[in-house]
């Protein structure tokens, strides 16, 4: 599920194919937690936000190591961290990363999973998108 969504994100042709790929394991009640942000709430906010973000960025992941996964019969928990760049529309200088993250998915009627809450922050001091 993530590695797919991971490879359109990194290789789609519009934002538009980008962000609903972003969405597509979103749950209709996710909750989004950007470092140093408020709360997005529900899969509409959460699609207007990749929007704005991924209109003003592209991602380079270098490495995507899943660190912990616990998966019960109805919730999952994947503590991950990702190491790259984030590449500025405008031309901008190229912006390095290295983040965690803490995503808790549900199991849907249908089987699939979908992230209910995503959240994340800098492991380094240094210059970040996020101030």
């Amino acid at each position: 599920m993530y590695a797919a969504r991971l490879q359109t994100i990194q290789t789609a042709g519009t934002i538009d194919q980008i962000v609903e790929a972003y969405v597509a394991t979103v749950a209709d009640d996710a909750v989004w937690m950007p470092p140093n942000s408020p709360a997005v709430v529900g899969k509409e906010a959460i699609r207007s936000w990749a929007w704005g973000f991924f209109s003003r960025y592209a991602l380079d992941v270098d490495s995507l190591p899943v660190e912990v996964l616990q998966v019960g019969d109805q919730l999952a928990v994947r503590r991950l961290r990702s190491m790259g760049r984030y590449i500025p529309s405008d031309g901008g200088e190229t912006v390095p990363y290295d983040q965690k993250y803490v995503d808790i998915l549900r199991r849907e009627p249908d089987g699939s999973w979908s992230i209910t809450l995503h959240m994340w922050s800098s492991n380094t001091a240094g210059q970040t998108i996020w101030r």
